[in-house]
């Protein structure tokens, strides 16, 4: 029992250090300043930034193997690894290529969730990350035809004022030492948001085309990131580069994103390197303490656990603040904050009411139907 609660102890802690470490890192990456191929300038790459993360994901491809046993388990043991598909006994491992298409609707959300990120705190943007439950309903409503719960449809309305409240405290708190206009913020919020609908869209597909998918789930997350940085390098970046945006780097063409002037990035500003590798490890076991995370605890500590990290990300940038004035890294408090805290706390009580963590009187909740039976 001791080395239990140790254990789960020591996932909660990783996670959480691990979990306000990937965003945290996240916004310092887009504040860096540097020399590029052309001028000074931010290194705000968020195709860059997928491809460190679906490259931490892939390190940990050859890990899970190091895991799984060798050898089958013997009759009455249990697997050390569970699969994806905990019903499924002794059925050979699933293809990796049914893994490529969720992973292509990460990579998109991922990317445009940074292009986000950009405009916004990372707070608000890790707040903002909860409206996926809202786009979940609805893409469940369309295509699986699941009648969705009344307490499920008040929490998602109250799940769309508390991103109200937050949205708007968080338009109203300057940030630290940054020039950011309304419209660049509003625009910083419809892309996360953007991102969290084809977020939703991955879940319909993960659920459609992964429901017998058998696999460790460590594995899963390796191929994801493999097949990820695939089709950043040879599709994605390619793309951003030809398309005309903001990124100056390449001029007098323009593009999305010009990758090559990521690599002079790093040359010219060991800094950027430091914090690009601490983002990837963080990724790394951050991804490796979920999946330990998820096989420890209950859904109900989970939803817990994901608003205790929001609030250690938000903390850790008000500390970054307060020891570091000057600094473009932290966020400041303001009589605007409560107002922020206000709109987190109805989002954390949102989700758990979705979850039926919390239930609420004279609402019908399906286990209230088979108590009755």
């Amino acid at each position: 029992m001791p080395s239990e609660i140790f254990n789960k102890v020591h996932y909660l802690t990783g996670m959480l250090i691990f979990g306000t470490a990937t965003s945290i890192t996240m916004k310092m990456q887009l504040e860096m300043e540097c020399d590029g191929y052309h001028h000074h300038h931010n290194f705000d790459k968020p195709f860059f930034q997928s491809i460190a993360m679906f490259l931490a994901m892939a390190a940990v491809l050859p890990l899970s193997y190091f895991l799984q046993p060798k050898s089958a388990p013997k009759e009455g043991e249990e697997k050390p690894l569970m699969s994806i598909n905990s019903t499924s006994e002794a059925k050979k491992e699933s293809s990796p290529l049914v893994v490529i298409l969720p992973c292509t609707f990460d990579l998109i959300a991922s990317t445009v969730m940074t292009f986000g990120l950009i405009y916004i705190s990372v707070s608000v943007f890790q707040m903002l990350r909860g409206s996926m439950i809202i786009f979940s309903a609805i893409f469940s409503r369309i295509f699986f035809h699941r009648k969705v719960p009344m307490y499920q449809i008040c929490a998602i309305g109250l799940c769309v004022i508390a991103l109200g409240l937050v949205s708007i405290a968080g338009m109203m708190i300057p940030q630290a030492n940054m020039a950011v206009s309304t419209g660049q913020y509003i625009l910083g919020i419809a892309l996360v948001i953007i991102s969290q609908i084809i977020q939703a869209g991955q879940i319909v597909i993960e659920e459609h085309f992964l429901r017998n998918l058998n696999m460790p789930p460590l594995r899963v997350v390796g191929y994801e990131g493999l097949w990820g940085l695939l089709l950043m390098i040879f599709v994605a970046c390619p793309i951003a580069y030809l398309i005309p945006g903001f990124d100056y780097s390449t001029m007098p063409h323009n593009s999305l994103e010009n990758t090559y002037d990521s690599f002079i990035c790093m040359s010219t500003q060991p800094l950027v390197v430091v914090i690009v590798f601490v983002f990837m490890l963080a990724v790394l076991f951050y991804n490796c303490y979920g999946m330990l995370i998820t096989s420890s605890f209950s859904a109900v500590h989970r939803t817990l656990f994901e608003a205790v990290r929001t609030s250690c990300i938000w903390l850790t940038d008000l500390v970054i603040h307060v020891i570091w004035p000057t600094s473009v890294f932290g966020e400041v408090w303001t009589n605007w904050s409560f107002l922020e805290l206000g709109g987190f706390a109805l989002l954390i009580f949102s989700t758990m009411m979705y979850n039926a963590n919390i239930k609420i009187p004279f609402f019908k909740y399906e286990d209230d139907s088979k108590n009755a039976n």
